[in-house]
């Protein structure tokens, strides 16, 4: 399906940098695709058959627990490679994670084929794709210590202290975030609340002292 390319070619300039062959290639074969909230985009066990390319919005990536909460990894944005599906696609394996649209999503797609055409045809652009693949395998990485060092209520002030001052978000959706329970979630809010750090509000969280949280729970600094 012909979809207009200037967006996908502008959030992702290395298409700027291939051949007119493989440009051609690439603008014949762009599938658009637009998702909604919470909209599956791959699922644990699902065929990688298409490399996904994001313009507006962002994907969640998760990995499922066996306790039936969700671990994040990482979101891809505009102009972000998502590691994950280039790793399936080179391995020709299924996706080991879930991703699902985090707000409405808009992008486009490029057949496994045509990935694999320009991975092998263009040394630039296999540069450009094995950098981003090491630099998020890198952050990634970085992630998984600090979650396994970090108590869910540092965990909990670093999202709040990041995001604030107002964060529109039930205690579900933290907990999901995160990767633990609601009821936890809830606790720890109450405590913040009770040392008067935050104001709990429906589907709400407002920060009062974000230079406090950050001491006492020892996150990051805020500028």
């Amino acid at each position: 399906m012909s979809i207009n390319v200037l967006p996908i070619f502008e959030a992702y300039p290395v298409f700027t940098r291939i051949s007119a062959r493989l440009q051609g290639c690439v603008r014949s074969e762009l599938r658009h695709v637009r998702a909604n909230d919470g909209q599956e985009f791959f699922r644990v066990g699902g065929p990688c058959t298409e490399w996904p390319l994001i313009v507006a919005g962002k994907v969640r990536v998760v990995q499922p627990l066996p306790t039936g909460r969700t671990m994040p990894l990482y979101s891809v944005g505009p102009g972000d490679f998502c590691a994950l599906s280039v790793s399936c696609l080179i391995g020709d394996i299924a996706y080991p994670a879930e991703g699902r649209a985090a707000g409405e999503v808009v992008g486009a797609t490029l057949p496994k084929s045509v990935f694999q055409t320009l991975l092998d045809d263009d040394a630039a652009f296999r540069k450009e794709i094995f950098g981003a693949f090491a630099m998020r395998f890198c952050l990634l990485m970085g992630v998984i210590e600090e979650m396994s060092r970090m108590r869910m209520d540092e965990r909990l002030a670093d999202l709040l202290v990041t995001r604030g001052p107002v964060i529109h978000a039930t205690h579900q959706a933290l907990a999901d975030e995160l990767g633990t329970a609601r009821e936890v979630v809830s606790r720890i809010l109450e405590h913040f609340e009770a040392d008067g750090l935050v104001e709990l509000r429906r589907s709400q969280v407002h920060v009062v002292d974000a230079a406090h949280l950050a001491e006492t729970y020892t996150v990051r600094q805020i500028d």
